[in-house]
């Protein structure tokens, strides 16, 4: 329920609906239709009227702009106690964009994509340099890395990867594919994505990836990456 009177924070309520109703139609010509919802004034989730309304969703991408956190509820849920990682390697980058969609058509609990630069620079590491050669099959020049965690009714978190990776191979999307079950073997996989964003930093002149802030939706900030 919304607060009423003169408070600041009916205030703040009043604001963000007036502003957001408003200007409906150009939020909704100009907001980016994306799933990641972490950067920016999320303004267009206080368009319609018939939404309930959670000042959360602005505060969200506003890094601190907008206010304070001073005190959050957490709703935790226990962890998994199996999980599974299917690295997928592909010839084309464009082939596995091609083939995300499928992959997502099983609910992944994460998607990762490495393209072949970032691939390279793991290689030239000395510590997950190994990795690299351990996970990956030849010289893909990009990898999809899919995580499943145990399925409903017990089903094994491996089991999971199967119908992914038959449609793939269906498709002739993807030229090999790798099941990792046990948590070492999941560590190597995930130790090469984390490291590529500090690897690909430390590049020298025009190699380097930079941070850079775009602005969008009247001023709001996204992080983008450029090569």
């Amino acid at each position: 329920m919304m607060p009423a009177g003169d408070t600041l924070e009916a205030s703040c309520y009043q604001t963000v609906l007036r502003l957001a109703r408003q200007n409906a139609d150009e939020i909704d010509r100009r907001y980016p239709k994306i799933m990641r919802r972490v950067g920016g004034y999320n303004l267009d989730e206080f368009t319609a009227p018939e939404k309930p309304v959670n000042l959360a969703r602005i505060m969200v991408g506003s890094e601190g702009t907008l206010g304070v956190v001073l005190e959050a509820k957490l709703r935790l849920v226990p962890l998994p106690k199996a999980k599974a990682v299917m690295v997928v390697m592909f010839a084309d980058l464009l082939e596995s964009l091609a083939a995300a969609p499928v992959i997502l058509r099983h609910n992944p609990s994460a998607v990762e994509v490495m393209d072949k630069s970032i691939l390279d620079h793991t290689r030239q590491n000395a510590e997950p340099g190994p990795h690299s050669e351990y996970v990956h099959r030849g010289d893909p020049a990009a990898t999809l890395m899919r995580r499943v965690l145990r399925g409903s009714q017990g089903r094994p978190a491996a089991a999971r990867c199967e119908p992914s990776k038959k449609i793939c191979a269906r498709a002739r999307l993807g030229y090999a594919y790798r099941a990792e079950t046990d948590l070492a073997g999941q560590a190597r996989v995930w130790s090469l994505r984390e490291a590529s964003l500090g690897l690909s930093m430390a590049m020298k002149e025009d190699a380097k990836s930079h941070r850079i802030r775009r602005g969008h939706g009247g001023g709001a900030r996204a992080p983008a990456r450029l090569h």
